[in-house]
């Protein structure tokens, strides 16, 4: 085998980061409302707001991503990762919605870089999270 030209060769740094594990080798989750920057906890409150006031009793759930939710919050850098799960089928979630509902967020929180805003249908993953669960639980007990 050659040796690669020094020319071509790329240094890796490292980026990203990894789930640590207990001791009993489950995944600890890096993110966590109590990790959540005083200044970030508002932002949060009125995403979940906007998709309330969008959905209302259609909404499930809210998920936040990301270095807000990490305690890792830089202003000025930071955007809000977020998504929701909502009661209804695909081509019932309208669309255009977000763009009105990021900028008023980015008016009133000019220090976030951007938000992600957007929902997906429940129905559509319900009876995939049962085939996750029973995967992962095959996969336990072998």
């Amino acid at each position: 085998m050659e040796k690669m030209p020094e020319e071509n060769k790329i240094e890796i740094k490292p980026t990203g980061s990894y789930f640590e594990v207990d001791e009993d080798g489950y995944l600890i989750n890096p993110a966590s409302l109590d990790k959540v920057q005083e200044k970030w906890k508002p932002v949060l409150d009125d995403v979940v707001e906007v998709y309330k006031k969008h959905f209302g009793d259609k909404l499930i759930n809210v998920y936040v991503r990301g270095s807000v939710v990490k305690g890792q919050a830089v202003e000025g850098v930071s955007d809000l990762d977020s998504f929701a799960y909502v009661d209804l089928k695909d081509d019932e979630i309208e669309s255009g919605w977000q763009a009105e509902s990021r900028k008023e967020l980015k008016e009133k929180y000019p220090f976030v870089e951007d938000f992600e805003i957007y929902a997906k249908s429940f129905l559509k993953i319900r009876n995939l999270l049962f085939l996750n669960l029973f995967v992962c639980m095959e996969k336990k007990y072998r």
